[in-house]
């Protein structure tokens, strides 16, 4: 589910000069704006200076009521925003028809102004250090009306069967052949006949260890109703009485 929010573009000094709503990236992208007091505003100060701030809400539509109370507010009290509108528009979600994504796309044909086009090693610098501290959403809950909301949510997309059909038919038309050779290949190249030889030694001495019959033993992978016991070497898990020289607990690996 996305993550709406309010964000606040600030001058240097803290004072804001546009209020938007928006989800994902959307607050840390200063490419996007076409309103020249905006540009102006940016290009004065440069975009590694200007400060970004974001309040997360429970869903758009509170995302939209908080944009218009700010603007409003800000305005009061006699700051000058680059804002064209008082807020609360927007189409999140919103999919063109057939019919204008043709135009759009026969319009860009021969566009190739961004083609190949790489950040130098100083606007990646400006970049990361822009987005050094973001935490809008760092240790966020979501109220008890917007858990329920979610769940019902998901309940809705994942328990019907066209739900599933649709989420089938998107999970098996991303594995292309292209991709499929491109992910076998990588896989070779992970697994190196040393990485490979590392994994039958640990298989190896996994086998001595746990015996047959055991909790951990190959085929068993159950861990309901066991409990981690100890001899002061190894860590094993049982269901069974807790047998003689073996104590509750699991050994911790000492740096």
């Amino acid at each position: 589910m996305k993550q709406f929010y309010v964000y606040f573009h600030c001058k240097p000094d803290g004072t804001p000069f546009y209020v938007g709503k928006g989800c994902g990236y959307r607050a840390y992208d200063l490419y996007r704006y076409c309103n020249q007091h905006y540009n102006s505003i940016v290009a004065k100060y440069g975009k590694e200076n200007i400060k970004i701030e974001v309040q997360p809400c429970i869903d758009e539509q509170e995302a939209f009521d908080l944009e218009i109370l700010c603007i409003q507010s800000l305005r009061e009290d006699g700051i000058n925003l680059c804002n064209c509108t008082d807020g609360g528009e927007g189409s999140s979600g919103y999919k063109h028809t057939d019919k204008a994504r043709a135009s759009m796309s026969q319009k860009r044909i021969g566009k190739k102004y961004a083609l190949g086009n790489k950040f130098t090693s100083e606007q990646r610098a400006a970049q990361s250090k822009r987005m050094l501290g973001k935490q809008y959403a760092l240790g966020y809950h979501h109220t008890p009306a917007a858990l329920l909301k979610i769940s019902e949510k998901s309940k809705s997309l994942w328990c019907t069967p066209e739900g599933r059909a649709f989420a089938s038919k998107r999970a098996k038309s991303g594995w292309t052949p292209e991709r499929l050779a491109t992910h076998s290949k990588r896989m070779k190249e992970l697994w190196t006949p040393e990485r490979r030889a590392k994994q039958s030694e640990r298989s190896k001495f996994s086998k001595t260890i746990f015996k047959k019959g055991s909790n951990h033993a190959p085929g068993n992978t159950s861990a309901v109703g066991t409990i981690w016991i100890n001899n002061g070497l190894i860590n094993k898990r049982i269901k069974s009485k807790l047998p003689e020289g073996w104590v509750r607990g699991k050994l911790h690996k000492t740096k």
